[in-house]
């Protein structure tokens, strides 16, 4: 498997609004969870289960999520959680030989996520744009800009880890 656009933007659209920050928390993390767990490293699939470190930093970067104008920026905040607690258990998230040294997040995730992410949602609101139009523009932003263009650094051969992309 790899990274899918579509699958992200199927895990958006299937969010409901819901009582809480904890159960929209608890949610948006499901479907980063379900898209991320395809994503793969040398032909590596990610172990299952092993995302749970970086998952946990994921959610709790998200907390402040229901304060006026604070989505786009906690997101982009959880994703970059997400990549930092991934040098934690890279090595054990895929398994390649040589190891998995260090994981490098996408260029965009730190400065682009948030700018991108508050003007697709303005644009889905302005155009009114239908739910599964809306969650698959949002997929292009979160896709395009915190998932693919990541890489890890793996040792395959002697000599000095070289970068392999996240796919």
């Amino acid at each position: 498997m790899a990274l899918s656009q579509t699958k992200l933007a199927d895990q958006l659209v299937h969010l409901v609004p819901v009582g809480s920050e904890a159960e929209a928390i608890a949610h948006l993390a499901t479907a980063w969870e379900t898209y991320f767990s395809d994503a793969t490293v040398a032909l590596a699939p990610t172990t299952p289960g092993a995302l749970a470190g970086a998952m946990s930093a994921f959610k709790g970067a998200l907390v402040g999520l229901n304060l006026p104008n604070a989505g786009a920026t906690k997101i982009q905040a959880a994703i970059q959680a997400f990549w930092s607690a991934l040098e934690l258990s890279a090595s054990a998230v895929w398994i390649v030989p040589g190891g998995v040294v260090a994981p490098g997040a996408p260029p965009t995730t730190t400065s682009q996520v948030a700018t991108r992410l508050a003007a697709q949602f303005l644009e889905n609101v302005t155009k009114a744009s239908d739910l599964p139009s809306a969650a698959q523009a949002v997929a292009a932003v979160l896709h395009g800009n915190g998932g693919l263009g990541g890489t890890v650094s793996v040792a395959i051969a002697p000599g000095a880890p070289s970068p392999v992309p996240v796919l």
